[in-house]
């Protein structure tokens, strides 16, 4: 999953693909509305990894679709999470969804 701060507007995004290209068709598709936005992206590849630079306003705490494509072949696609934590080592996606279960002398039970 590629995890971008959504207060940015432009964005480098590196990706594995299945072909040596340096042009191709993104097409980003905004998980909860549907909505599909598609441009040409041009970048740099090597070793497998195409980066490039992507325009695209990322809602915050939003999941998206990724798809890229070269002559009408896909050659990748990836999930994203937009997010404005900093710290993306200690962040949780499941902070506001989930309680963390805890485990004490009274709920918790071994078999013997």
């Amino acid at each position: 999953m590629i995890i971008l701060d959504s207060t940015d507007l432009t964005h480098s995004i590196s990706v594995y693909i299945r072909q040596e290209v340096i042009t191709a068709t993104a097409v980003v598709l905004e998980e909860e509305t549907q909505i599909e936005t598609t441009s040409i992206i041009t970048g740099t590849y090597a070793s497998g990894v195409l980066t490039f630079t992507l325009t695209h306003t990322f809602l915050d705490k939003r999941f998206y679709f990724l798809e890229l494509s070269s002559e009408g072949v896909n050659i990748n696609k990836s999930k994203i999470f937009a997010t404005t934590e900093t710290d993306l080592e200690a962040f949780s996606m499941n902070t506001d969804y989930y309680t963390t279960i805890t485990k004490d002398a009274k709920t918790f039970k071994v078999k013997q």
